[in-house]
């Protein structure tokens, strides 16, 4: 008995799936960590910077072209993935969304590139930034996570994660191959995209585009884009944003620290993305099932990200030292503050992406992640001109606060439905 009910959990969607996610996630943690310190010493601090400008870049430009489908895409997939003709109508009509989007998006990233030193220092920096843009606007990952069959996906963007790191030790060597880095990034991702359309298709079929429904899309999108948005303002976006206000050095001290951070907060990724159809389909069918799972999440992440960053904390100077070297000292200050992230995201991506948005309630998280995006960037523009580094990172913890005290009052508050009955949603702690 205790062996079936072993693989019985070790079969269930939400294991198999967490499984997958927790295997690239760890090469995402752990090639970083082979990468950051051959990079931080062969590029040194400014190099590094324009890097991670340019990927800063390219990674906000793409948020307007993937805008919120990895989201509401993979919560209309997990509603009707039992219905073939629902699911390829929905491909059909996520895709033509974002064709609508691609054009605007291209033109005013253009326009904007023009003006940025890092594309004027090194023009090359633009073929990375197009292949970027093209993996991370239009993978199909949602697809798979909405059907809970994400091995196969997950496993080409393994494969090409660790193809792309080799490439970089063999292809990057001084300062002058600092476009490289963002052209192998970026071509890695065109790769991990490509071959999960393609399945993608082979299972659906191809349906024309509707251009109605692609306008419902975007709607259905427009909530979880704000969620995406607030979240980039507050992690890749931030270099850009440094990048304009300070110095490509400054840039390099925070965007090494970011990273150590970065790396730590992707432990909990996979089993958010593993938990967010399956909360999505209790919301519907067991919203009692969906608050104790809220419940024990909540527990769980702060439990364990409280822990990681009291241990980091103490440890900063030996870890920069060791992952970016002795150029970076100036990076333990930031490094520490940054830590701040580890309990304030894990929990805001329970409370945010697990809760309210598996609920539909995506006017509340809009509204919630737009004012933590503005806090972010007016904190910006006060701190980081006089404080760099520094003032960055203490503008991205408070906006985090922000988004957290945002979600918690939108659980609290009623909720009116249909002829404004007032449904009270049970606190979930």
């Amino acid at each position: 008995m205790r062996g079936f009910a072993l693989r019985s959990l070790v079969a269930h969607p939400v294991i198999r799936n967490a499984t997958a996610l927790y295997t690239v996630q760890a090469a995402g943690a752990i090639l970083p960590l082979v990468t950051l310190p051959y990079l931080s010493r062969v590029l040194g601090p400014r190099p590094w910077g324009y890097v991670l400008i340019a990927q800063g870049f390219a990674s906000v430009v793409a948020l307007f072209v993937e805008y919120g489908f990895n989201i509401s895409a993979t919560r209309a997939i997990a509603g009707c993935r039992r219905e073939p003709e629902r699911v390829a109508r929905t491909v059909s009509d996520i895709y033509a969304a974002r064709a609508v989007l691609l054009l605007p998006a291209v033109m005013a990233g253009a326009a904007a590139a023009s003006r940025m030193p890092a594309f004027r220092q090194e023009p090359r920096f633009l073929i990375g930034v197009a292949l970027q843009i093209g993996a991370q606007g239009f993978s199909p990952f949602w697809y798979f996570q909405g059907t809970e069959r994400m091995g196969r996906a997950v496993g080409v963007e393994l494969a090409a994660r660790v193809l792309g790191t080799a490439a970089i030790f063999l292809l990057v060597h001084d300062p002058a191959d600092m476009w490289r880095v963002s052209a192998i990034q970026g071509g890695a991702g065109a790769c991990s995209t490509l071959l999960p359309t393609v399945w993608m298709y082979r299972e659906t079929g191809w349906r024309l585009p509707h251009l109605g429904r692609a306008g419902a899309a975007l709607r259905a999108g427009f909530g979880p884009f704000f969620f995406r948005l607030s979240t980039s303002t507050s992690t890749t976006a931030n270099a850009l944003v440094l990048g304009v206000l300070a110095t490509p050095l400054a840039v390099g001290m925070f965007g090494g620290a970011e990273r150590m951070v970065l790396v730590l907060l992707s432990g909990f990724a996979p089993l958010s993305q593993a938990l967010y159809p399956r909360m999505s389909h209790l919301m519907a069918s067991d919203p009692r099932g969906a608050r104790r799972l809220a419940r024990l999440t909540v527990m769980a992440v702060v439990g364990i990200s409280c822990s990681l960053a009291v241990a980091t904390w103490l440890s900063a100077p030996w870890l920069i030292q060791k992952a970016l070297g002795p150029q970076f000292t100036g990076a333990v200050p930031v490094f520490r503050v940054l830590l701040t992230l580890l309990p304030l995201r894990a929990v805001n991506n329970v409370l945010g992406l697990q809760w309210l948005l598996a609920s539909g309630r995506d006017s509340a998280v809009a509204w919630t992640t737009a004012a933590a995006g503005v806090t972010s960037l007016a904190l910006a523009l006060l701190l980081a001109p006089g404080n760099g580094a520094l003032g960055m990172s203490w503008a991205v913890c408070a906006a985090e606060c922000v988004a957290l005290a945002g979600f918690v009052a939108a659980i609290l508050r009623p909720v009116r439905h249909g002829r404004g009955e007032v449904v009270i949603d049970e606190p979930i702690d």
